[in-house]
C-alpha cells in the first residue's frame, strides 16, 4: 500500500544523503595509511613517529618540485559549493631544499583542479591559493601550519587566489575562459598540495620534505539546515 508518510520522509531523507554525499571534514594523519594520496617521484614513505603528532609522510626527490594529491579521496573532492565555507589544511616540515647545494626557497601552494575545464594543451582548469612563499629548511625546521579559509560560491577570485587553464596568460594564470572562481570548484577532481606555483618555472631541486595533517573542514550552507528542518517537519505532519 502507498503511504505518504513513509515515501514523504524517504524523499527528503534522500536529498539530504545526495547534499551530504561526497566532501567531509577529514583529517588525514597517516596513521592509517596513505588515504588515496600520493606523491610525485623519488622515496615517499609513510614513517610511523615524529609527525605532528605519530605517523608522517616523508618525500624525498630531486625534481622541479613536489606534489601531494589525490584523486580518489572522495572526502576532499566533488561540489565545494554546497558549502558557505571551507577549510583547508597541512602541516609541514623541511629538512631540505637545496639547488646545487645551496639552500633554496620554494613557494607552497594548494590547488583544486576541475579536468571538465580541459582544452587545447591544459588538462584541467584550476583555482590556487600560495600558502607560502618562502619555504626552506630555516624557516620550516620545525612543524608549521599553513590554512586558508574561502567560500566556494564567491563569482571573483577571492583575495590571494588565481585562476588557472585560461588561454590569455600572458600577465600570469588566469581563470579558464567565462568561468567563474565558483564554476571551477562544482566539479574538484583532484586535489594538491605542492610547491610549484602553476606556469612558474623551476630547477631541479633537491627536496626531502614530510606532510602531517592534510585537512578539509566546511561550514554547511543554510539550504542545507533548512532541508534538515524540513525533513522534521514532513515527518510531524504525517504523523497527524
Amino acid at each position: 500500500m502507498f503511504n505518504a508518510r513513509n515515501s514523504s520522509i524517504a524523499l527528503v531523507s534522500g536529498l539530504c544523503v545526495v547534499a551530504n554525499a561526497g566532501i567531509t571534514d577529514t583529517v588525514i594523519t597517516f596513521d592509517h595509511g596513505l588515504e588515496g594520496f600520493t606523491s610525485t617521484g623519488g622515496f615517499n614513505d609513510i614513517l610511523p613517529n615524529g609527525g605532528n603528532d605519530g605517523a608522517y609522510y616523508n618525500s624525498i626527490t630531486e625534481s622541479f618540485g613536489v606534489e601531494w594529491q589525490t584523486t580518489t579521496n572522495e572526502s576532499f573532492l566533488g561540489d565545494y559549493t554546497q558549502y558557505d565555507q571551507v577549510t583547508l589544511s597541512i602541516d609541514v616540515q623541511v629538512d631540505q631544499i637545496q639547488f646545487f647545494g645551496q639552500d633554496a626557497t620554494r613557494s607552497l601552494v594548494v590547488e583544486l583542479r576541475n579536468s571538465r575545464f580541459a582544452h587545447s594543451f591544459f588538462q584541467y582548469g584550476s583555482v590556487f591559493f600560495e600558502l607560502d612563499s618562502n619555504l626552506s629548511a630555516e624557516n620550516n625546521a620545525d612543524w608549521s601550519t599553513f590554512s586558508v579559509t574561502f567560500d566556494p560560491n564567491s563569482t571573483e577570485l577571492p583575495d590571494g587566489w588565481r585562476g588557472y587553464g585560461g588561454s590569455d596568460d600572458a600577465d600570469g594564470p588566469v581563470l579558464p575562459d567565462g568561468a567563474t572562481f565558483a564554476d571551477v570548484l562544482t566539479n574538484v577532481d583532484q586535489f594538491v598540495f605542492s610547491t610549484l606555483v602553476p606556469v612558474e618555472r623551476y630547477p631541479f631541486t633537491n627536496f626531502d620534505i614530510a606532510v602531517d595533517n592534510i585537512s578539509i573542514s566546511t561550514v554547511p550552507a543554510p539550504s542545507a539546515f533548512a532541508l534538515l528542518g524540513l525533513t522534521g517537519l514532513v515527518g510531524t505532519r504525517r504523523r497527524r
